[in-house]
């Protein structure tokens, strides 16, 4: 689906909305601050990345692992 059919999609679904709350919270959305979503995208430092490396490779020894398959199983 493209951009413009989204917003429409959107829309349709926005005017069938029965509850204030809903609304409420999708203007919270609509208007806030995309400060938050920036902050979660923003890239780690080489020391953060080299810090989850060491801590998934000492996880990796000390078998603190899922399999996929169990992981895989757990979500279908």
């Amino acid at each position: 689906m493209d951009f413009q059919a989204t917003k429409i999609e959107l829309m349709k679904h926005l005017l069938n909305v029965k509850k204030q709350s809903v609304l409420d919270r999708l203007g919270e959305i609509l208007l806030n601050d995309n400060s938050d979503i920036d902050k979660e995208l923003s890239p780690m430092t080489m020391e953060e990345l080299n810090s989850r490396i060491d801590k998934s490779e000492n996880d990796f020894k000390n078998g603190k692992v899922i399999s996929s398959e169990v992981l895989l199983s757990k979500y279908s």
